[in-house]
């Protein structure tokens, strides 16, 4: 009952959905995973070749490097896995949704990218000025605690005006790997929000069935040789009238028979599968 269940809603979401395919999704998530580690692990050392030299937090950096790279790669995996999908919907509000919401999120991307060129920009005038002027480590705090604003007023006055090489890298590599996870996004499940799900789960209701099927019939099957083979033991050896010998040939044609009415019983559930 709940195969059917699950193969019914299936069929129920593919009508009510125009969809006339099956589903198209990843067998395993782990070479999507290892591709996103891989992204983490490769933008985090370039945020550190371009962030370190010019930073006065030292070590500290790193935590900022990090959090960089994570939160570039989660904002645009969850726009390619959340909101783009939502473009191959059939109901018309959430494909103008998913086309709205992925274009600000595409837009706060490539802003969080560009704005981080432009930390390092500022990371690079401080530095100059604590070697040329001598700063306090109480005027460094306050540097520090206003370069936010300042990366703001850089990002919309000339956003793409850098004073380093350095800074065009980190901003490059960044949207690159922005873009990519906005696809790694999308193949992560089919593009039509909700079907992968329901095809899962029919699959795996599917699967177990099929093994409980496969172990009944092999069994049934041990059952019946067994069976029919005791009967036609018996036999040898022995001096049977007639009408033994016919009620033990109806016996196993008994056997024969139970066993072609259950599989003919179950066999079209498990053709359908």
């Amino acid at each position: 009952d709940d195969l059917t269940r699950s193969t019914q809603s299936l069929e129920d979401f593919r009508i009510n959905n125009g969809l006339d395919r099956q589903a198209m999704f990843p067998e395993s998530q782990f070479y999507s995973i290892s591709i996103l580690f891989g992204m983490f692990t490769f933008e985090s050392v370039v945020n550190a070749y371009s962030l370190y030299d010019v930073s006065q937090e030292g070590v500290a950096i790193f935590v900022t490097i990090f959090l960089i790279s994570a939160v570039n790669i989660f904002i645009g995996f969850a726009t390619g896995y959340q909101l783009l999908r939502q473009i191959f919907h059939i109901n018309f509000w959430r494909k103008l949704f998913g086309l709205l919401s992925s274009i600000l999120m595409i837009l706060i991307g490539f802003g969080l990218n560009i704005g981080v060129g432009h930390y390092r920009d500022n990371l690079m005038t401080l530095a100059s000025r604590v070697s040329s002027e001598n700063l306090k480590t109480s005027d460094l705090l306050v540097e520090t605690a206003n370069m936010g604003g300042k990366v703001l007023e850089d990002l919309f006055s000339h956003p793409f005006q850098y004073g380093d090489f350095k800074s065009y890298i980190i901003t490059l590599v960044g949207i690159c790997f922005f873009v990519y996870a906005v696809k790694k996004g999308l193949d992560w499940d089919d593009l039509y929000p909700g079907y992968g799900k329901l095809s899962r789960e029919e699959k795996a209701k599917g699967e177990v069935y099929s093994e409980i099927y496969n172990y009944a019939k092999e069994d049934l099957q041990s059952v019946g040789s067994k069976t029919i083979n005791d009967i036609t033991g018996g036999l040898d050896g022995l001096d049977l009238s007639d009408d033994a010998i016919a009620e033990r040939t109806n016996r196993i044609n008994l056997v024969k028979e139970r066993y072609k009415s259950w599989i003919e019983t179950i066999k079209p559930l498990g053709d359908s599968l």
